[in-house]
């Protein structure tokens, strides 16, 4: 037996015995009370009944308007206003209420965005259609009481969908409610559906009486105190309990408003702030929290999403006045389904199948035509615009490419958060996938090589078990499927940056998730390139512990070369207090980026594998034009001598080589990046 294939067997033992360790659950107890109340009423089912249809339609009806925000086709521009796209009404029609609802075009999902009568948006996704009219039955609150002693409940379903924000100002570096830039759009005392529950909301569900009967709720969220009747839950109030009992559905009546409905279930806000100035922590379809303590880049967590659920919660300062009626809970909580059995026979079936498509993978002979590959890339940029399944506007124009191409630029490395773009049944959103077709097209035509990288799904990296492994290998087998037919000058890069910081991914486990993704491309595409990316954020001193097959010819590998980071990321908000030091440039600095790169030189050279140094850069937000100027020009140069291949990090923002406000380039990166 050759040593590559002693090498094989060995990882393979590796793998099983680290594949095999037990999966910890963490998941707490709730705290929970069983105990349901009717209170209040909201429109909610659909009214199907058509001798009751006909009644309805025949009373004389005073529309409203609900006053819904649109704008410009820009989601940040702070040009969003109200409009009358979508009305309302409401009746007593025989000792009952009812709600009319009809759009003369379709609710925008973002609410920068324009008003269309074109499809493909939440409501008609949800069966509602323009120019017609739906009419809803006003119906008792369910609420579920969560602290007895206080009276603190929160609704069990999901009641209407509205945005957190509709107003948002884009400053160059956050984002905000306020065209002063003062308050962050995800800051809830200013929001507006803290408006909206205390306003409309408030004076729609309840009589004077019940209203009576609320709580005024002192709230003291650290970074807001205030007063209010109905609110938002926050992370603290929901997150001892499990997730299947935070999973929520949404009436009729929020789904006409344009909720977004993943697998039968919904996204819910909460009031407490995002990791970033423009989303806000939601309860996702699962029951899972996201956004709290991890970047989140998903739509329904943006601010400005018109299709994430609301489920207010309220105080009760009586529970036995004559308006609060217990109730049994009949609404039993939807099943969640597993994306992966974790079963312990599921679990062997699974990996085994996984080791048996890598060893096949391994002795098939690789695929020797090369005429329809494009090695010869050089000069790159990453283009990190589709972290979440929406596509930002300007990587949906032609021209942003064709203005890549033009200045020099041969290819492009497009970060995708897959991820965040899996729905409940573990697919890949179909409408996000659209989104980067239409991209993938506007690149390749500019004749740009396409590096798609499946980038920042931070589930994976702090929780590598089996189920994400075979999310990961589902997405890679869903994207070769879906692409298998575009240029060969569209590659596959498995992973950006992985990492041990978790303590639960080493380099054979790692060695074993790439090489089962690898190997389920392989299946169904046999010469599509692939970028494999070493541990340990794509360190070059890493690529000695990456396991390739050497004959495999369409294989590439991708180095991250930050060095030195007290230099190219100081100032950064996400590092801690030592980077805030101000550092100038020094000659010396570029001996220090070196050192990759002879590594990386030396892998290229030994394998026949060709590198690409997929991320370097300068934050610019505290170093001077000249500094940046300085180091990027003698960067390439050491790239260039050391003949890698390179992609800059990034288009238009922290790093950027472009003004987006200005439609400009920076001469001072893109002169030395392009010399």
């Amino acid at each position: 037996m050759n040593n590559r294939y002693k090498l094989l067997s060995f990882f393979i033992v590796i793998a099983i015995i680290i594949i095999s360790l037990p999966l910890a659950s963490s998941a707490a107890e709730t705290t929970e009370s069983d105990d349901v109340f009717l209170f209040g009423s909201y429109p909610q089912s659909e009214v199907k009944n058509t001798q009751l249809l006909s009644s309805l339609n025949s009373i004389e009806l005073q529309w409203k308007s609900y006053d819904y925000y649109c704008g410009t086709g820009k989601w940040n521009d702070g040009k969003m206003h109200t409009a009358d796209y979508m009305q309302y009404a409401d009746v007593n029609f025989d000792g009952n209420k009812y709600r009319a609802v009809k759009f003369d075009s379709y609710r925008p999902y973002f609410t920068g965005f324009e008003s269309t009568t074109d499809g493909d948006t939440y409501q008609d996704n949800n069966g509602y259609e323009c120019g017609k009219i739906y009419w809803f039955s006003y119906e008792p609150l369910k609420w579920r009481i969560v602290d007895e002693n206080s009276g603190y409940a929160i609704c069990e379903s999901i009641i209407d969908s509205q945005p957190f924000q509709n107003m948002i100002f884009y400053d160059g570096w956050q984002y905000f409610a306020d065209y002063q830039y003062y308050d962050w759009s995800n800051y809830y005392v200013v929001s507006s559906i803290r408006n909206m529950l205390n306003n409309e909301f408030l004076n729609c569900a309840f009589t004077a009486e019940e209203k009576a009967n609320l709580e005024y709720n002192y709230i003291d969220d650290l970074w807001a105190a205030f007063e209010d009747r109905v609110f938002l839950p926050s992370v603290n109030e929901v997150k001892n309990s499990q997730n299947k009992e935070r999973i929520a559905v949404g009436t009729d009546y929020a789904k006409c408003q344009g909720l977004f409905v993943d697998g039968g279930n919904s996204y819910w806000y909460l009031r407490t702030p995002g990791d970033n100035s423009y989303t806000a922590v939601c309860v996702s379809a699962d029951g899972s929290l996201y956004g709290h303590d991890f970047y989140c880049n998903r739509y329904p967590f943006f601010t400005y999403f018109t299709g994430t659920g609301i489920r207010p919660a309220i105080k009760i300062k009586n529970l036995n006045a004559d308006s609060v009626t217990f109730t049994q809970n009949t609404s039993a909580l939807p099943e969640v389904p597993e994306w992966v059995d974790l079963s312990v026979p599921s679990l062997i079936k699974n990996f085994f199948k996984n080791i048996f498509s890598i060893i096949e993978y391994f002795i098939t002979p690789a695929c020797d035509e090369n005429t329809d590959i494009d090695f010869n890339v050089n000069r790159g940029i990453n283009m990190p615009c589709m972290e979440s399944g929406f596509a930002r506007d300007y990587i949906m124009e032609k021209e942003t490419f064709e203005n890549v191409r033009n200045k020099g630029f041969d290819f492009i490395r497009l970060p995708v958060n897959f991820g965040w773009m899996l729905d409940y049944d573990g697919r890949l959103n179909e409408s996000a996938m659209r989104n980067l077709d239409t991209v993938l097209k506007l690149a390749l035509d500019s004749d740009l090589t396409v590096l798609l990288d499946l980038h920042g799904w931070s589930d994976f990296t702090k929780n590598p078990d089996a189920q994400n492994t075979q999310r990961l290998i589902s997405i890679w087998e869903q994207v070769a499927e879906r692409y298998a037919d575009y240029s060969k000058k569209l590659w596959f890069e498995i992973y950006n940056e992985p990492n041990n910081d978790s303590g639960k991914i080493s380099d054979a486990k790692w060695n074993y998730i790439q090489l089962s993704a690898v190997a389920a491309i392989r299946k169904i595409d046999e010469d599509r390139v692939i970028c494999l990316s070493p541990m340990n954020f794509n360190s070059a001193h890493k690529l000695s512990s990456m396991l390739v097959k050497r004959s495999d010819k369409h294989i590439v590998a991708d180095v991250h070369n930050y060095a030195p980071m007290r230099f190219t990321h100081q100032g950064a908000e996400w590092m801690d207090d030592s980077y805030k030091e101000k550092i100038p440039f020094s000659k010396d600095m570029l001996n220090d980026f070196e050192q990759a790169l002879i590594v990386a030189e030396e892998y290229q050279k030994e394998t026949g594998i060709k590198v690409i140094i997929g991320e370097f850069g300068v934050y610019e937000k505290q170093v001077s034009e000249e500094d940046v100027s300085q180091f990027l020009s003698g960067a390439v140069v050491l790239m260039k001598k050391h003949n890698l291949a390179w992609s800059y990090w990034e288009y238009n923002a922290g790093f950027g080589a472009y003004d987006y406000s200005k439609k400009e380039w920076k001469p001072f990166v893109t002169d030395a990046l392009l010399q």
